[in-house]
């Protein structure tokens, strides 16, 4: 099941204090699904989306596994204002629980304007995250606990990722799990030439501007991911690993239109519940 969290129907108009419940209630509808087999669920997320799928398995039991495409570890800055209409400078989290902010690591507003500026002109913003990282207090609060996720983790980075530096938060993801005697496997994997766009196959791998990364780097990805052979070992618990990514490679081989399955999957959660 695919699900939208912003910019979709009713849903909010941006990142702004998404409620984790909104996940959550998606995981629970979607275990007590007639279609769904077994009660091991697993969330998989890209970018931003990689960001909330490490907070949700981090926040929720109901998950058992995750798999996190060019994330963040640490929650980043959802908005720079209170609402779309508002022009005064208060940043926002990405996320709420119970009706809190999560803390963010917060930017400028110096930063903002320069990241909006950027954008604007198809440049990367990745150094902008990456100066953000250094106010250490509010990394510390802002990071995910990762340690908290009930089952084993794919992290999957880039080497020129011009959106924000997403194989050091790869690094800094292993480094807390290491720290905390992790339970489960973790794998990361690294892709040098590769961007911030790794996507499913038949997805064009030419949108290298603002993503960074080089065509070929990404096809190299593609082709990998749909090698017979698998990469994957586990032992024990982690066994599951190996069915989950047999799984996802299954549903990365699917083409088909993102933002209608993103409307079609918020609008059955909405109906059901």
């Amino acid at each position: 099941m695919a699900l939208a969290y912003f910019q979709c129907d009713d849903l909010p108009d941006d990142i702004r204090n998404i409620p984790l419940e909104y996940g959550q209630k998606a995981v629970r509808w979607l275990k007590r699904h007639p279609s769904v087999s077994g009660q091991r669920v697993g969330v998989f997320g890209r970018s931003k989306g990689a960001e909330l799928a490490l907070v949700l398995g981090s926040s929720f039991s109901d998950i058992s596994f995750v798999i996190a495409s060019s994330p963040s570890s640490a929650v980043a800055i959802g908005t720079s204002t209170v609402s779309a209409e508002s022009k005064q400078f208060v940043p926002q989290s990405s996320w709420s629980y119970r009706c809190v902010p999560l803390p963010f690591v917060p930017w400028t507003e110096a930063q903002c304007r320069e990241a909006e500026k950027r954008l604007e002109n198809l440049q990367r913003i990745d150094d902008i995250h990456a100066a953000s990282l250094q106010n250490k207090a509010a990394t510390a609060k802002a990071t995910t606990p990762v340690e908290n996720i009930r089952g084993p983790i794919l992290l999957i980075g880039s080497g020129d990722d011009h959106w924000w530096p997403s194989d050091l938060h790869c690094r800094r993801i292993k480094e807390r799990l290491a720290g905390h005697n992790f339970a489960h496997e973790c794998l990361h994997l690294s892709y040098e030439k590769s961007g911030h766009g790794i996507r499913f196959p038949y997805i064009p791998t030419t949108r290298t501007r603002l993503n960074g990364g080089t065509p070929a780097g990404h096809c190299k990805i593609v082709s990998l991911h749909n090698k017979p052979s698998a990469r994957f070992h586990a032992e024990g618990d982690d066994r599951l690993l190996s069915s989950h990514l047999s799984r996802m490679k299954r549903y990365m081989q699917l083409r088909f239109d993102a933002c209608s399955r993103f409307c079609l999957a918020a609008s059955m959660l909405r109906s059901k519940t």
